[in-house]
């Protein structure tokens, strides 16, 4: 048997052992659209797995831009952080309760949905109540305006997930000069 064979067999026997580790963390791209065309946010979530709770993921992170409908594009980078993971907490105000957490089946937040810090200072709140997504501004200790609307929520494949996609399309390629020499003699 040939050894490059051989070494394409071991490297492909070696992603699936390996890619059968489920990820402790993902990042999600997340899309809040208007039905009353207030705002609308969008960006991504960098997600941790709740440990004994399948299925729902404890936000650490966040990317948005909230647009559309504001006086200014706002842009957040901070997460309003909870006492603990998955622990509802109340902002400094007290307008909002929040627990940072992402579900995999709908509603993708619950009523106390993600707060995160605009760059002007504002806060906002993404949560579902009642079968709607609503995203709250909360500026200057006071409700601001408000979008209801829909959610969309998707992964990003991970680097080990595009590692593995790549190995395996090098290994099919492999394969298929392998079987067209042998073909071929």
């Amino acid at each position: 048997m040939n050894a490059k064979l051989i070494l394409l067999t071991a490297a492909c026997a070696a992603t699936m052992l390996f890619s059968g580790v489920s990820a402790q963390a993902a990042t999600f791209v997340y899309t809040a659209t208007s039905g009353d065309d207030p705002f609308t946010a969008s960006g991504t979530l960098d997600l941790a797995a709740m440990p004994g709770q399948p299925g729902v993921y404890a936000v650490t992170g966040i990317d948005a831009i909230v647009d559309a409908g504001l006086p200014t594009q706002d842009v957040s980078t901070t997460l309003y952080k909870t006492t603990s993971p998955g622990a509802t907490t109340y902002t400094a105000d007290g307008l909002f309760y929040f627990d940072n957490l992402v579900f995999s089946k709908a509603p993708a937040v619950d009523l106390g949905g993600i707060e995160f810090v605009g760059a002007t200072g504002a806060l906002y709140n993404l949560f579902s109540q009642g079968g709607s997504y609503i995203l709250y501004e909360d500026k200057n200790h006071a409700f601001g305006p408000n979008s209801v609307g829909d959610l969309s929520v998707s992964g990003i494949p991970e680097p080990a997930i595009w590692s593995t996609m790549l190995l395996g399309f090098f290994g099919l390629g492999a394969a298929m000069r392998v079987r067209r020499k042998w073909a071929a003699a």
